[in-house]
């Protein structure tokens, strides 16, 4: 699937953490606890049912199970992504 144009927004509570060294932004690790995420894409509104907990590293994001749910619309989303290769460009 390719996208355009992603538009849409989002309101969250909760906490979020950054680890790591600023001299070394490949060291920072973001863990997230969100006790409320409220997302509206598309006229289509889902909100969680439970907590919302994902950690990304610069190899990896890990989302643990969460369920967001919307008018006719129950989602469930867990797992994990590993990134490799080289990165599609270069920042400095």
């Amino acid at each position: 699937m390719h996208l355009k144009e992603f538009s849409g927004h989002a309101n969250a509570d909760g906490d979020i953490s950054l680890n790591g060294s600023l001299k070394q932004p490949q060291s920072i690790i973001v863990d997230a606890n969100l006790s409320r995420l409220a997302m509206n894409y598309a006229n289509v509104r889902l909100e969680n049912t439970g907590p919302v907990h994902f950690r990304s590293t610069k190899d990896s994001l890990e989302i643990d199970p969460v369920t967001l749910r919307g008018v006719d619309t129950n989602l469930q989303i867990a797992g994990s992504v590993q990134f490799a290769g080289a990165a599609p460009w270069d920042c400095a």
